[in-house]
């Protein structure tokens, strides 16, 4: 554990699982309502275990350019800046797409060969293929489909992954996690117990 994920017994089976379906080389997606700690869970196994973390947070304008990259002039020339994905893919880090659903289909698409396990990916409209390096792993989070602009996945993507189901903090929990949870370079006072359990209350 850490100050800056707690791993509270809710938390510990999602962390579990989400360990359990890295051991298993696919995909994962993590889905449950808003702030409920998915990304962070991410990043915290992340440094667990050595691994820089790329993210996209996907939105209703992302692009494909902003998973693998695009040719920006430079002078009289152009020069190829390479995507989180593309970085990711290429140094065998770990790649989060965060919000997935909020993804235009087109570009969930242009992830299928990855996804199904080809180890590569062609980037449109250039000559370009990357190919994954050891030790890269694909992540996605988004909340379920109810929330507005979000787009149900095509059972064709969704069956790619392995999902684990995150779900709202028990409230026994919320209070013990808005107390010990500190974030790092971010200075807040100590707090009592009764007043995370106010401020878990204000939450709920």
């Amino acid at each position: 554990a850490s100050d800056e994920h707690i791993l509270t017994p809710s938390r510990r089976k999602h962390a579990e699982a989400v360990v359990a379906c890295v051991e298993c080389s696919m995909p994962v997606l993590l889905e449950g309502p808003a702030a409920v700690g998915k990304t962070s869970l991410i990043a915290f196994l992340g440094k667990l275990q050595g691994k820089k973390l790329e993210r996209v947070n996907n939105t209703t304008t992302t692009t494909y350019q902003d998973y693998l990259g695009s040719y920006l002039p430079c002078g009289k020339t152009f020069v190829f800046k390479e995507g989180a994905l593309y970085r990711a893919m290429k140094r065998g880090w770990w790649f989060l797409a965060d919000e997935f659903n909020l993804a235009d289909p087109v570009v969930m698409s242009m992830l299928f060969p990855l996804l199904e396990g080809a180890g590569k990916i062609q980037v449109p409209g250039t000559d370009r293929t990357i190919v994954a390096a050891p030790g890269f792993h694909f992540f996605a989070t988004q909340n379920d489909a109810s929330y507005a602009s979000r787009h149900k996945l095509p059972i064709s993507l969704r069956n790619r992954f392995l999902e684990v189901q995150v779900g709202e903090f028990p409230e026994d929990e919320l209070p013990l996690i808005i107390q010990q949870r500190k974030e790092a370079n971010k200075k807040r006072p100590d707090l009592k117990l009764q007043h995370s359990m106010y401020l878990a209350s204000v939450y709920s």
